[in-house]
């Protein structure tokens, strides 16, 4: 993405200057629906398809540095009855570039004032009913990009999964977060910051984590995620496999 002007400098001269970081305004519509691939053998399916603030209403606005006091469901779930929800883990956490990750007009949007985009914020898809004897997550995701960025430090997912003998990660089977499955450019963005469209690049991952070796039971699991400061998440779908 395009800069034509330094927040980080403009911050030193002036407070003032600040003031000219704002959510923006998209130019083209996001992508609606379900893009993801169907997994064969899953016995749960679960989609974020519509994360917008137009479906999910009362969480907190710009720039997203205040905890949303809620978790946000799938769209839609398909397979075995489970309980899982996306959850705000954290924003930036840093006390002076405040931010973080909240719903918007298209997106969850990681917002912010630092002109690093190293760290916009955590989510997390967390699952406290898996299915019975649990094998395999699957997680595929839509993120748009910022300055090249969408994966903070181009850190792939986490998954901890919890039995009665404590939390443990589980080791990633495949997938590459430096490595998009898909990428495609979805129109412009009017950035607040630098007053100029930009080119909204999406990419689509997909990991999975094996857990077949797992000798107990599987009580819950969270998916964790970091992504940079501006970018965007369109939407996810996990896929549990016995």
């Amino acid at each position: 993405m395009k800069k034509t002007q330094n927040p980080l400098i403009l911050g030193i001269l002036s407070l003032a200057s600040l003031q000219i970081a704002t959510a923006g305004t998209y130019v083209s519509e996001g992508v609606y629906g379900n893009p993801f691939s169907a997994v064969s053998g899953a016995v749960a399916t679960s989609i974020w398809s519509d994360v917008s603030d137009s479906v999910h209403t009362g969480f907190p606005g710009w720039p997203g540095s205040s905890s949303w006091g809620a978790t946000i469901s799938p769209n839609s779930a398909t397979g075995t009855s489970t309980d899982i929800e996306l959850e705000r883990i954290a924003g930036t956490g840093h006390w002076f570039w405040v931010g973080g990750p909240y719903p918007a007009d298209d997106t969850i949007y990681f917002g912010g004032f630092a002109s690093s985009r190293n760290v916009g914020g955590t989510l997390a898809a967390e699952e406290v009913a898996p299915i019975s004897n649990l094998t395999e997550v699957i997680f595929q995701i839509q993120l748009g990009e910022a300055d090249g960025e969408d994966f903070s430090s181009s850190a792939a997912p986490t998954l901890t999964y919890t039995t009665s003998s404590g939390t443990f990660t589980a080791t990633l089977t495949s997938g590459d977060a430096t490595n998009p499955d898909d990428s495609f450019i979805n129109g412009t963005y009017s950035n607040g910051e630098y007053d100029v469209d930009e080119t909204v690049t999406l990419n689509e991952y997909e990991f999975t984590w094996d857990l077949s070796t797992v000798g107990e039971t599987i009580l819950s699991f969270k998916v964790e995620w970091n992504q940079a400061m501006h970018s965007q998440l369109y939407g996810f779908q996990v896929d549990q496999k016995d």
